[in-house]
């Protein structure tokens, strides 16, 4: 709610002297009002939609306007401890002088703090904003914290005040925590902070100590770590510790982690159950790690997979899944650079990941693939299996990505599904290249397109884009039985005309 809105503005009554509507109110009503049109403002979506300052700055001015309207009001207001729990640190924040944070860690009483820290010069000095909010580290309930001015000193010096908090105070009712605190040169370690009721987790550029046996967040419901080296990410079996001790976990996502595997039983294996686990997401991460932590859990309700390996030099054992993912709706496959930078021996690892892993998915309705090996290993395993054991046969939803000389590879991949199998909803292909060869009287361009028409005739809706100009477009000039149209580089143009030109 704006605070232009006429609940928050004094009628004309009122401005005369009269009775204004609030006065009829009882205080803790007025204080319930006021906490939710401020809700949106104190609360920001952690998407990236809308920047948390700019919510901390319109939340403060608010109430400010609030605290104006009537001496009733303010003295509700002030006295409304939850609506000062709420601590902005930054240089363009009006929260961020030592009077404001005094005043407002004041006036907001007991009530749990929300902490937003945008770290610059405010962390010199020991009687800096950060140190007072952390002696108040009981109260916390989510920090936020981000260090896009601060040079490596600033950096380390940030990270002592925390280790000094956090081993000096438990926070027993934090519930988030998002530490950003990346360095180009060298990796950062915290402590790690005694929390029973940790519900969100968000660590970039920064590192627990993994081995340290405090690492247990039986409420962790989010975790997400970002952007660490090999020296900073944790080994395979610490990482699996930490989930052993996090049973609770419904999403989990590493994004940019070196990590080791070492230590890896392959005689009595950790199982590790996670009844909670909806979404798993590991991007730029060694091959090794991920095939040790997938086979290591048991994940009952996981939805959603999306994997992009790295060539990794650890060792892999191929050992095989222990339970199968068949609650698998969503699963998203890519590379993260160019196949050919890959090695021989790292390609044939990912490659023999990948036809481990999909017999292990057979319920996936939603597929995306973007690599041109994957897209041609799904070819060959369609072919060369049985009917009743062809990969994703529930597969409704498709989209191939990053592939060259793909159409052929992927109608015979669809023409290989068993008669049982759901038609097809959409296929969407984005290649710089779908040619075909020629073959037996046939021209290259005839034979594509009488690929392209079965496959318009095969599922609901087919989609195939230039990857180079992303226009959905023809790639042949014969064209679309039933389509006397196309779009081009923006330009409507007729089917017809194009081909006589």
């Amino acid at each position: 709610m704006s605070y232009h809105s006429p609940l928050l503005r004094p009628s004309a009554d009122e401005s005369m002297g009269k009775t204004s509507p609030f006065d009829i109110l009882p205080a803790e009503l007025i204080s319930v009002i006021f906490e939710w049109a401020l809700q949106d403002e104190r609360n920001p979506p952690n998407d990236g939609s809308v920047s948390p300052q700019l919510c901390q700055r319109q939340y403060h001015a608010r109430l400010a306007v609030i605290s104006q309207l009537s001496q009733r009001l303010r003295e509700i207001a002030i006295n409304t401890p939850s609506l000062w729990s709420s601590i902005h640190i930054s240089e363009r924040s009006p929260t961020s002088s030592l009077a404001r944070v005094r005043s407002l860690l004041l006036r907001s009483k007991a009530s749990p703090l929300d902490i937003l820290l945008y770290a610059d010069e405010y962390l010199k000095g020991e009687s800096s904003a950060v140190e007072l909010v952390c002696r108040e580290m009981k109260r916390w309930r989510s920090i936020r914290v981000r260090t896009d001015k601060l040079d490596n000193e600033g950096r380390e010096n940030l990270v002592a005040i925390l280790n000094r908090a956090f081993r000096r105070w438990e926070p027993r009712e934090l519930e988030s925590i998002e530490l950003s605190i990346p360095s180009e040169t060298s990796h950062i370690t915290v402590s790690t902070p005694r929390s029973t009721a940790l519900r969100h987790l968000t660590l970039t550029g920064i590192a627990f100590d993994w081995s340290a046996h405090s690492l247990a967040f039986h409420q962790l419901r989010q975790l997400t770590i970002r952007g660490l080296s090999r020296e900073a990410a944790p080994s395979s079996s610490s990482f699996l510790r930490l989930l052993s001790h996090s049973p609770e976990l419904e999403v989990l996502s590493l994004y940019g982690v070196d990590s080791s595997v070492h230590d890896w039983s392959l005689v009595d294996p950790t199982i590790i159950k996670l009844a909670n686990l909806r979404t798993v997401a590991f991007e730029h991460v060694p091959l090794p790690f991920i095939h040790h932590v997938l086979s290591s859990l048991d994940a009952p309700s996981l939805n959603s997979l999306r994997l992009v390996p790295e060539e990794s030099n650890d060792s892999v054992s191929w050992v095989p899944f222990v339970f199968g993912f068949n609650s698998v709706d969503n699963f998203e496959w890519s590379f993260g650079k160019n196949e050919a930078a890959y090695s021989d021996a790292g390609l044939y690892q990912i490659r023999a990941f990948f036809s481990h892993l999909i017999r292990r998915l057979p319920n996936v309705a939603t597929m995306k693939i973007s690599s041109p090996s994957a897209t041609q290993l799904l070819q060959e395993l369609a072919v060369s299996s049985p009917a009743d054991s062809t990969p994703f046969p529930n597969a409704v939803d498709i989209e191939y990505s990053n592939t060259k000389d793909c159409l052929e590879l992927i109608a015979s991949t669809i023409r290989s599904r068993p008669t049982s199998a759901p038609k097809i909803k959409k296929l969407s292909v984005c290649a710089k290249d779908v040619s075909l060869p020629a073959h037996a009287g046939v021209s290259r361009l005839q034979a594509m397109d009488e690929t392209i028409d079965w496959l318009g005739k095969t599922v609901e809706h087919l989609e195939i884009r230039n990857k180079q100009c992303k226009n959905a477009i023809r790639f042949t000039f014969l064209g679309w039985k039933d389509c006397v149209s196309h779009t081009r580089n923006g330009r409507r143009l007729e089917y017809e005309q194009e081909y006589e030109e």
